[in-house]
């Protein structure tokens, strides 16, 4: 049935995505921001240009990262019947989580768009909490709090206010270390949180092929 919404992509045309990832990987390479990254991926027998801050990824550095990645991993819910598993065709049905990060809201009652506040937060962790087919609900970026600590204030009301996976934004390392304390307070300690990860992030690529300093969360 699920076939009358969506296809897949077929073996080939994932394995042409992924050779071409390999040769862009390791010709272009990624540019990245940050010293102890630098260091790390040298260590590791990846060329680093420092002067550029570039870095190229040798085809088998990058097969032999895959090959670690688990097959499978529970993303679990502030309550267990919000879990799922992903990976290896485990879930019956698709994913599906919310927009992550937005700044604005559009109010479609007076057809225009305002600054997302705390409280908006709030209330779209309720809805998403009620709707049977979203699975994670991803922090959004509200414009009423400091900039600098949003992502642990926010972190704190969608962990207040909603019993599924959430998918949390991070600034920096220094604010991680207070989500992951507030991970750990839900879970019931660092043990639990292990086995039920109630959170799960993110580091994203800016164009072009960019990890800014702040995107790379070394303790």
């Amino acid at each position: 049935m699920l076939s009358n919404y969506f296809s897949t992509l077929g073996m080939e045309q994932i394995t042409r995505i992924h050779d071409a990832s390999l040769t862009v990987l390791q010709k272009t390479g990624i540019r990245v921001g940050h010293p102890l990254a630098l260091e790390k991926l040298d260590a590791a027998g990846a060329q680093v240009d420092s002067a550029s801050k570039r870095v190229c990824l040798p085809p088998q550095m990058v097969e032999d990262a895959v090959v670690q990645t688990p097959k499978t991993f529970l993303c679990a819910g502030r309550s267990p019947e919000y879990d799922f598993t992903v990976g290896n065709g485990s879930s019956p049905l698709p994913v599906f989580r919310t927009v992550g990060g937005p700044i604005h809201y559009f109010d479609s009652k007076v057809g225009q768009a305002r600054p997302i506040c705390a409280k908006d937060c709030a209330d779209i962790a309720h809805l998403v909490d009620a709707l049977d087919h979203l699975n994670i609900l991803a922090t959004l970026t509200p414009q009423d709090i400091p900039q600098k600590t949003y992502d642990i204030e926010i972190l704190k009301v969608d962990l207040e206010n909603s019993r599924k996976h959430i998918w949390a934004l991070t600034t920096d390392s220094k604010n991680l270390k207070y989500q992951l304390e507030m991970m750990v307070a839900i879970a019931g300690g660092s043990r639990q949180l292990q086995h039920r990860p109630v959170c799960s992030g993110i580091v994203c690529l800016i164009d072009p092929l960019y990890f800014p300093d702040d995107e790379i969360l070394f303790p």
